[in-house]
Order: C-alpha cells, then structure tokens, then sequence
C-alpha cells in the first residue's frame, strides 16, 4: 500500500508555544470560560492524555473543567451535542483512540470528513473545502495523484483542525 503521509502543515504544531497560545486564545476573544474536557478512568493511555492535556491549557490560562469518567459513560456522552454548562453533558473536548487501518487514507479516516450536514464525527465539524478535497482522493488516477491530495488535505486540515491527533 501507498505511504499518504506528510508533514505540510505540521510545522506550527510541533513544538509548544505557552505564550503564542495565549495570545492565540485572547485575539479569539476567550474570556475564561470554563472549557469541559472529557477523559476516561479506565483507559490509561487515554486518561494520562487528558491529564497531561489539562495541564498544558491550564497553562495557557484556559479555564479547564476536567470530567473525568468511565470509558462506557464517555463514548456516551460524545454523542451529545448540548453546549457545555452546568447541568449540561455537554463537551469541548475529550479522548478517544482508533485502529491505525482506520486512519489509513482520507477515506477510512472517519474523522476527516467534514460535510455540513451535521452527520459526521463528533465535534462534526462543517468545511466543504476540506470535505471536497478529501473525496476527490477517491477519483485520483494515480498513488502519486492521491499523495497530492492527501498534501492538498493535510495543509486544509491544519487551517481548520477539526481533530488533534497525537500519535500514530
């Protein structure tokens, strides 16, 4: 199988930058509201990411509210699409992982798609330039053709981040 990976777009990403984050998130207008971040207590590579993931937003200023919950209760809840408030299931953030076959190309990566119709990957993220893009590595006539467009992807996909990945 073809290799899709790339790094376009990545290099703002790689590193951390406190005080960019910072100034990123007052330009966007955050004013300290608090910020619901779903992780699992029985899964421990995902439960030391939400710890560790708390940590660094605290440390931007964010105002974290970390949830913490059983995995059953999680995958449950990030089907809710309440906004986040007391009372609320709502969320703005949590973990999950996925099998790497999965993630293969823009067409078993689920959580690329990105239609407006509100039916996609929670979060469901709307941007039918990235959504474009990511269907059109299907009539790609060749793998090169398909490694452009999954560049092509890849640089969309870091303007519009609907997902963070950490590792693959």
């Amino acid at each position: 199988l073809p290799i899709y990976e790339t790094l376009v777009g990545s290099e703002p990403f790689r590193q951390r930058h406190v005080e960019k984050a910072k100034q990123l998130l007052a330009e966007a207008g955050y004013k300290g509201e608090p910020v619901v971040l779903m992780g699992p207590t029985d899964i421990a590579m995902l439960n030391a990411n939400a710890v560790i993931t708390a940590q660094n937003l605290k440390d931007a200023g964010v105002n974290v509210d970390l949830q913490m919950m059983d995995w059953g209760t999680l995958s449950t809840r990030q089907q809710k699409k309440d906004k986040p408030g007391d009372g609320s299931p709502g969320w703005n953030l949590y973990f999950t992982a996925a099998p790497g076959t999965m993630w293969h190309t823009p067409l078993t990566n689920f959580a690329l798609a990105t239609p407006c119709d509100g039916k996609n990957w929670n979060g469901w993220t709307c941007d039918e330039e990235m959504e474009k893009i990511r269907v059109s590595f299907l009539t790609a006539p060749s793998p090169e053709a398909q490694k452009q467009v999954a560049e092509r992807l890849q640089a969309r996909f870091y303007e519009v981040m609907p997902f963070v990945s950490l590792g693959q």
